[in-house]
């Protein structure tokens, strides 16, 4: 059972990360500045982390080695959620989930060099299986994209260095004190821009703000989690499902119209996420 955790756990960040952003995206379309935004998410995760700070352990936390990843770890995640979390309303999710794919890809290619990963030829096909999909959803050339997916761009790159600084940390750092650092820093380091956007907040909104930190926690946990039982060339591909569950979400929330090309990037997607885990399972078990 314990060769599946990783991609279990991977599973489960891919369905709740588009959850929480379809609720952001709700909180963003009711006038509050991206800043904000992040600031309220993280405070609230922050404040319910504190009072079991002393459990999480701190080792290595002090270490130069340690902290410049930890650095590394919460800067690129703010970028990455600045520009997210910017263009959320401006474009559509599916869209822009399609885009954040690049950030597996930078990723796996990322965690060769600066964590000696190896990229198998079945690794290389399902990542590229998977761009495959998502080139047929957005079908760049052939249909409108909006300009603000060219910013969206920016948010898979910083995303990258995030996934391999977390990784990279998985080994020496507990979950819950890595996601109490990150926190923590994303609130300190949004805190000055969101109050110079500061804006009232509709009371009907806080639930929706408790919503979003109560799902940062448990995105954050279950990708650490991933991490920590697999590689990241083994996961990056189970990545492109959460794209299924942004697709559904699109729907329900905000009634975006779905098209053939959409199940067909998907039949894709599924069968690189499959094929992945099969052969991790596989892997695993003659290994043992």
């Amino acid at each position: 059972m314990s060769r599946f955790l990783g991609p279990l756990w991977m599973i489960v960040f891919c369905l709740f990360l588009p959850l929480g952003d379809s609720l952001t995206r709700v909180l963003r379309e009711s006038g509050l500045h991206v800043t904000q935004v992040i600031f309220l998410e993280y405070v609230v995760i922050t404040l319910a982390l504190l009072p079991f700070v002393r459990s999480f352990g701190s080792a290595g936390l002090t270490r130069p080695s340690i902290f410049r990843w930890h650095a590394l770890r919460c800067i690129t995640f703010l970028g990455a959620a600045l520009v997210w979390v910017g263009v959320l309303p401006l474009v559509p999710l599916t869209q822009l989930f399609a885009i954040g794919f690049l950030a597996p890809i930078f990723a796996s290619v990322l965690s060769v060099i600066l964590l000696r990963e190896k990229l198998s030829l079945e690794k290389v096909l399902c990542l590229v299986f998977g761009l495959i999909g998502t080139l047929i959803i957005i079908r760049p050339g052939f249909t409108q994209l909006s300009p603000y997916l060219l910013i969206a761009l920016l948010s898979p790159f910083f995303w990258a260095f995030t996934m391999v600084s977390t990784k990279r940390l998985t080994s020496e750092v507990s979950a819950s004190m890595m996601l109490f650092v990150m926190a923590a820093s994303t609130m300190v380091l949004s805190f000055p821009p969101a109050l110079m956007h500061w804006g009232p907040v509709p009371t009907e909104m806080t639930v929706i703000i408790l919503s979003i930190a109560a799902i940062g926690i448990l995105i954050h946990f279950s990708i650490i989690k991933a991490y920590q039982h697999s590689d990241i060339t083994v996961l990056a591909p189970l990545e492109f499902s959460s794209l299924i569950f942004a697709t559904l979400f699109s729907v329900f929330f905000f009634n975006e119209t779905l098209e053939i090309w959409t199940y067909l990037g998907a039949l894709f997607i599924i069968a690189s996420n499959l094929y992945v885990t099969l052969k991790a399972a596989k892997s695993n078990s003659t290994n043992k």
